[in-house]
């Protein structure tokens, strides 16, 4: 392995095996593009998450999993591309727990339960219209709010969304008078917006979230008292009705990829062939063992499991380390080209079988023309 120290190239070469321990590619906007379900632009991660170990192991065989998936959460989109620019973790919406605000399409229409777990909130965006040009049906969407919210709860987040301006609020949030103006300025179905937010208004004095059950679970009511910790767990409710409103533009984001490469219960990375890859073990974000798998259990899911296969690979390497010649597993140096002195040219006729080897990177190879 070639690494940098003291600003010099140096040569690292593993006596026993090699453990890998990385982050995923939610930076890799390629890798991204490729394999996530979802439209997720933006990362809230350090920038080199970019995707490397993955490629890595991609170019040794290794079988992949859960590559569709990621932690996702939800941005102020306009903060999120200079974030991006400037190679900072994305901001998050915290705001979207608490009373007195509201996500829509670009129909005006509520699509979800704005106080969702973030590992869910994402999955949101991912449907398509049937009809006319296909476009995602919840892309683009705005999250709006009105003065009172602005004034008795505020933005205790300016950490990610950057300063306030004289209104209290970031610069890059739209302002009107009147939810109509609101809905022309940011292009928003105004007829629908109305009707949405009069039906969340009669939710609110009925304390009922019919369509989304907002705030009836735990959850909810727990992440409404990030702005103030003596509140009592409660509905997270709360009309959009003084004037003046605001709205800013929200897309996907994620804090990390859940897929990889496929491990077995020693860290070892498994081939597409079905059997571990020799001497190499795997740990953290970029392995396809997820939190576990797609969900996400809690704070320590995906720490907790980069510990312990970082431990399991450890003593699986200690334990078998004078006994690296089995048959049963795949030498990673089996992938590399053959020294030029090893080649030989043969001439095979149509159906003229050449013969066979124990020594392929899957397995047993087999050496014939077909046409």
């Amino acid at each position: 392995m070639i690494a940098e120290c003291d600003g010099k190239e140096i040569a690292l070469r593993a006596k026993n095996a090699v453990l890998i321990a990385a982050g995923g590619f939610e930076w890799n906007d390629d890798l991204r593009n490729s394999f996530l379900a979802s439209e997720t632009p933006y990362a809230c991660s350090l920038s080199t998450n970019d995707g490397t170990a993955l490629q890595i192991t991609m170019a040794l065989g290794a079988d992949l999993i859960n590559m569709s998936e990621c932690w996702g959460q939800l941005t102020f989109k306009e903060k999120a591309e200079e974030q991006k620019r400037d190679r900072v973790p994305a901001n998050i919406v915290f705001e979207r727990y608490f009373p007195r605000q509201i996500i829509v399409n670009q129909k005006g229409r509520r699509f979800m339960n704005e106080s969702c777990s973030y590992d869910a909130s994402y999955l949101t965006f991912a449907p398509f219209e049937t009809y006319g040009q296909n476009e995602k049906t919840n892309l683009p969407a705005w999250q709006i709010f009105d003065r009172k919210f602005v004034d008795d709860i505020g933005f205790n987040t300016s950490f990610f969304v950057g300063k306030m301006d004289k209104r209290g609020v970031p610069p890059y949030f739209v302002e009107a008078d009147t939810l109509e103006d609101l809905a022309d300025k940011i292009g928003v179905d105004k007829e629908g917006l109305m009707n949405e937010v009069v039906k969340w208004n009669k939710y609110c004095a009925d304390g009922a979230d019919l369509d989304f059950h907002r705030g009836e679970d735990y959850m909810n009511q727990m992440f409404n008292r990030m702005h103030d910790m003596s509140l009592p767990f409660e509905k997270n409710l709360g009309p959009i009705d003084h004037g003046p409103y605001y709205a800013v533009e929200v897309a996907t984001n994620t804090l990390g990829t859940c897929g990889g490469p496929k491990i077995n219960n020693c860290a070892q990375i498994m081939h597409v062939s079905g059997r571990p890859i020799k001497n190499l073990y795997v740990c953290g974000n970029f392995t396809g063992f997820g939190g576990p798998g797609r969900g996400y259990a809690g704070a320590g899911g995906t720490i907790g499991s980069g510990q312990v296969f970082g431990y399991v690979a450890a003593n699986h390497i200690l334990a078998t380390k004078d006994n690296q010649e089995s048959d049963e597993i795949i030498s990673s140096a089996s992938v590399s080209e053959p020294a030029v002195n090893e080649r030989e040219d043969y001439h095979l006729e149509k159906d003229e079988y050449l013969g066979s080897s124990d020594h392929g990177i899957g397995g047993k190879l087999t050496l014939g023309a077909l046409c």
